[in-house]
């Protein structure tokens, strides 16, 4: 890699990584930090509006992963969460082994949808189909 955006580009990676992993900044500051740093480096002074842009986009992000687990602890609390996965395992009972794909449906299809990861609870239930 050569021109005149080749060292840009070792200063965004150097910078970000020097953030998260030795400063332990937060990623979402680390992002902001690093992109105000790479605005200057490249001589275009502070970009104020797309900083905001930026933040807005990230928070954006952030409002659905609060939704998800929001939405995963109201099915968990009101027993929908519950009831899925025993209904799951009665119905592949007679298998032998059931598919991941089936025992896990119903907890990674939200997950997947949103990108949060929150499938931690059918462990019960799944323990007590092996008595």
């Amino acid at each position: 890699m050569s021109g005149p955006d080749a060292p840009l580009l070792v200063l965004t990676g150097a910078c970000f990584i020097a953030l998260v992993v030795a400063a332990k900044v937060p990623v979402s500051l680390s992002l902001a930090a690093t992109s105000l740093v790479l605005a200057l480096a490249a001589g275009r002074g502070v970009p104020l509006a797309h900083l905001v842009e930026g933040t807005f986009s990230y928070l954006d992000v952030v409002l659905v992963l609060f939704a998800a687990m929001v939405f995963m602890k109201v099915i968990e609390a009101n027993g929908l969460l519950g009831e899925l996965t025993q209904r799951t395992i009665v119905v592949l009972g007679p298998v032998a082994a059931p598919p991941p794909d089936g025992v896990d449906g119903d907890h990674h299809v939200p997950g997947m949808l949103t990108g949060s990861c929150t499938a931690s609870s059918w462990a019960p239930v799944r323990s007590s189909r092996r008595r």
